[in-house]
């Protein structure tokens, strides 16, 4: 696959920051996602408090999402995160990118709220990784 990030020129020309291209949903396909914490910093090391903010926020999410994403799996490690998630629309109408946008920002004030502190949580270089699984029966 060529890279999925492309120069693109601005007004006259002058060229502007890389854009992603876009995703490619498919209905019912899963995807393995994954995103980091800003330079790897152990936002997510697991205790009571980061476990049931977490557990309750995608949980939150799952509820709000039923008809268009499944999650399937989800693991918390201490400087990063998986799920496993299906998206049950696709195309246009594929609601995976929301869900994860949801997720991480209530994630973000929430961490940065239980931390008590401020500031990015999640590294910005990416929004999420993701990867088509192909032979996955959930």
């Amino acid at each position: 696959m060529p890279n999925s990030r492309r120069a693109v020129a601005g007004p006259w020309g002058a060229p502007v920051s890389p854009v992603t291209s876009p995703r490619r949903w498919a209905k019912d396909q899963p995807h393995a996602l994954a995103r980091r914490t800003l330079e790897q910093r152990r936002r997510l090391a697991p205790s009571p408090e980061v476990n049931q903010v977490l557990a309750y926020l995608l949980l939150r999410e799952c509820q709000e999402n039923a008809a268009e994403v499944e999650v399937t799996a989800y693991c918390a490690l201490s400087n990063h995160h998986h799920l496993l998630v299906t998206d049950l629309k696709g195309g246009a109408d594929s609601k995976v990118s929301d869900f994860c946008r949801d997720l991480h920002a209530t994630a973000a004030k929430t961490l940065n709220g239980l931390h008590g502190c401020s500031g990015v949580v999640w590294d910005p270089g990416t929004s999420f990784s993701g990867v088509e699984i192909h032979g996955f029966e959930a």
